[in-house]
């Protein structure tokens, strides 16, 4: 078993990226942001990115309630609940509101930026590496 090192409180601080690996090697990225809405309320909306743009290829789920994780869909819900990417995001929500681990072969790792060109990292391999494939191959690290 593997200990979730993300927090809730990192969860929502604004605009969260992070990605989930299984032991065969796929991969999601996720993201969490934050919303201030003319009702003066707070909402948490939750994204998976769908494309090759790691900054703007995210398709809305729905939103996350901070208090208890859960999920809840809207009308402009781009997945259907039964959806994989919308499980995977359910079940890694769910391991950390109940202070679970992860099972072995799980990986979870926020994102971050590559140390070359600073596009954001969303393979779990560019994310331990801390760059890209693209730069690293410029740099003959691949």
């Amino acid at each position: 078993m593997n200990q979730i090192q993300i927090q809730k409180e990192i969860l929502f601080a604004g605009k969260c990226t992070f990605t989930i690996s299984n032991p065969q090697s796929r991969h999601h990225t996720f993201r969490i942001s934050k919303v201030e809405c003319n009702d003066k309320k707070t909402r948490y909306f939750a994204g998976v990115l769908a494309g090759p743009e790691n900054e703007i290829d995210y398709k809305y789920i729905g939103m996350v309630f901070p208090d208890n994780g859960n999920l809840h869909f809207t009308s402009k819900s781009n997945l259907p609940p039964q959806d994989e990417r919308v499980k995977v995001l359910e079940w890694i929500l769910k391991l950390i509101f109940k202070n679970k681990d992860l099972p072995d072969g799980y990986k979870i790792e926020l994102s971050k930026d590559c140390a070359k060109c600073g596009r954001l990292l969303t393979t779990m391999e560019s994310i331990e590496r801390g760059i890209g494939p693209e730069c690293a191959q410029s740099l003959s690290l691949s």
